[in-house]
């Protein structure tokens, strides 16, 4: 197979230093091509760069040069950091976010809302529809989210502005809610061939790289004053 390294076009992208995403400094764009080689696996937390999320996929992702393809139920997530200084800044994180797929694919974002609490404030978000994530469009939250016994979040489905409002709140009790990985996932029973997955600035790539293009010098003809 031909996607053997990394192909970053920027000089060094933000989301790639320490296995970390920090939006709070200005991300250098970036392309970044994904090698064909084995994603780590979820296991006590979320290993950084690329893995696949607990329940392990009965069947492994595929690589080629056309793309990756899962077979659900697979989630394939982007492992880091991403501190949310405001709802503004998950709502930024949401419409950098895309993807390029053949076949039904849902993108999520595992939350902390209270990373340094007793209660952590776990839940994963997600748009109920498949595709790039619309901020107009309906959410999910995979779990119940409280904050000092306060709930700022039911499990079930929410308009984007009812998450706003719960980042707002959990800021507003002292908590710093962090998203620890951004991804997407496949359901149960169907497939889909994905050939990029974008957010925060940079854009993965599970396709063959292309090669690079070598101009060729244009000889130009001499002129002679007579």
């Amino acid at each position: 197979m031909k996607k053997t390294r990394l192909a970053v076009t920027a000089a060094i992208s933000s989301s790639l230093l320490a296995g970390s995403m920090l939006l709070a400094a200005p991300a250098l764009a970036a392309d970044v091509y994904v090698p064909d080689a084995p994603k780590g696996v979820e296991g006590d937390s979320y290993p950084a760069g690329w893995f696949t999320g607990n329940p392990q996929p009965e069947t492994a992702p595929v690589d080629d040069e056309t793309g990756i393809t899962l077979t659900g139920k697979t989630q394939l997530l982007y492992g880091g950091i991403i501190d949310v200084a405001g709802p503004d800044t998950f709502t930024s994180l949401v419409e950098s976010s895309a993807v390029d797929a053949d076949g039904d694919t849902y993108f999520q974002y595992p939350i902390f809302f209270n990373p340094d609490g007793e209660n952590l404030g776990f839940t994963t978000l997600r748009p109920v529809d498949p595709g790039t994530p619309a901020t107009d469009a309906e959410w999910y939250s995979s779990w119940e989210v409280r904050i000092d016994g306060e709930v700022i979040l039911t499990e079930g489905p929410h308009t984007f502005a009812e998450i706003q409002t719960a980042f707002q709140g959990a800021i507003d009790a002292g908590a710093a809610p962090e998203v620890l990985a951004v991804g997407v996932f496949v359901d149960t029973g169907a497939e889909a061939l994905v050939r990029s997955i974008s957010f925060a600035g940079d854009n993965y790539y599970f396709t063959e790289e292309p090669e690079a293009v070598v101009p060729v010098p244009v000889e130009e003809e001499a002129t002679f004053a007579g």
